[in-house]
């Protein structure tokens, strides 16, 4: 019966240490695992940082792009509107002056008929009140120099452009 009881005591003992090992066992195992899913989610809040961070930085972009393209859109319409307005004041000022009959129309000599002066009076379409009686002063056609494209000498034409060489007799 000893013999019985101390082989019981010591497989009691034998399973004591199995259970200790087992508990060891299964604390180490519930240690990787707490520390695997500590480690997977710090690398989730590593890359939700990132993403974030990617969000932010693509919000400024997106931001700074669409400030350029309002200041650019904001320029093109300033350019545009001081375009215009210079058109208008030129448009008024040349009205002035045609009313005013600063200037005079000229036409070129090629273009007119034969018989024509070189030079006409200005004359406003449509205007009744303006007498045709030759009193306007008539400015005459101003041509520049023809320059010769290598020496920019001043070259002049002794021929007309449909004229042949002569033929040798």
């Amino acid at each position: 019966a000893e013999a019985k009881a101390a082989e019981e005591a010591k497989a009691a003992a034998g399973a004591e240490v199995q259970r200790r090992r087992a508990a060891q066992r299964a604390a180490s195992e519930r240690r990787a695992k707490r520390e695997e899913e500590q480690k997977e989610e710090e690398l989730r809040m590593v890359e939700n940082m990132r993403k974030d961070s990617q969000r932010a930085t693509g919000l400024r972009s997106a931001n700074s792009a669409a400030r350029r393209a309002e200041s650019e859109r904001a320029r093109r319409e300033a350019d545009h509107a001081e375009r215009r307005e210079a058109g208008t004041r030129k448009g008024r000022e040349l009205q002035e002056r045609c009313q005013a009959s600063d200037f005079a129309a000229v036409d070129s000599r090629w273009k007119l008929p034969k018989g024509r002066s070189s030079s006409v009076r200005c004359s406003t379409p449509g205007r009744a009140d303006s007498p045709d009686d030759g009193a306007s002063t008539s400015l005459p056609r101003i041509l520049s120099p023809r320059r010769n494209l290598i020496g920019m000498e001043v070259t002049q034409r002794t021929s007309k452009p449909g004229d042949k060489p002569p033929l040798a007799a």
